[in-house]
């Protein structure tokens, strides 16, 4: 019979499932039967009634699909909890990452406000060092006109 006892076709994963707990369960009896000294032939008819019994048993049949949603619900869950757990951590990293990034706008905002201050005091300085060189040479030119007047009249030239 195979796998038809408990599934549709080969692509029913609950069908898949609950086909490989009614070969455990099957294989488990026939282990029993075997450690208490049964012999080959004792176990192989033991083994078909088995099977017959749960052909002809609807209840078992849905028992063992059953059996094979709730195993197939649980992967499920398991898988989910451990995607979830992954997209979290990769949430994490990508907020801590931005962060970073965030940490360092303002540092460079911060460094290229005092870059910005320095270059308005630096061209504040030249500013005022320009005007402290014309004021020195107007008044140069002051006093080196006064002193050819006062040359020129000292030779009397006018």
């Amino acid at each position: 019979m195979g796998f038809s006892i408990t599934g549709k076709n080969p692509e029913d994963s609950i069908g898949l499932i609950a086909y490989s707990f009614y070969k455990l369960e099957k294989n488990q009896y026939a282990e029993k039967l075997r450690a208490t000294g049964k012999t080959t032939q004792e176990i192989d008819l033991a083994v078909k009634q088995f099977h017959e019994q749960v052909v002809h048993t609807q209840l078992r049949l849905d028992a063992y699909r059953d059996n094979a949603r709730t195993m197939f619900s649980r992967l499920l869950e398991d898988w989910e909890e451990e995607i979830r757990k992954d997209y979290q951590q990769q949430i994490d990293i990508i907020e801590n990452k931005n962060a970073e990034i965030e940490n360092l706008r303002i540092e460079i905002d911060r460094k290229r406000k005092i870059i910005t201050e320095s270059d308005i005091i630096k061209n504040q300085a030249i500013e005022h060092a320009k005007e402290e060189a014309i004021i020195w040479y107007g008044g140069a030119i002051n006093y080196t006109r006064k002193k050819i007047t006062n040359l020129a009249m000292g030779y009397g030239i006018t």
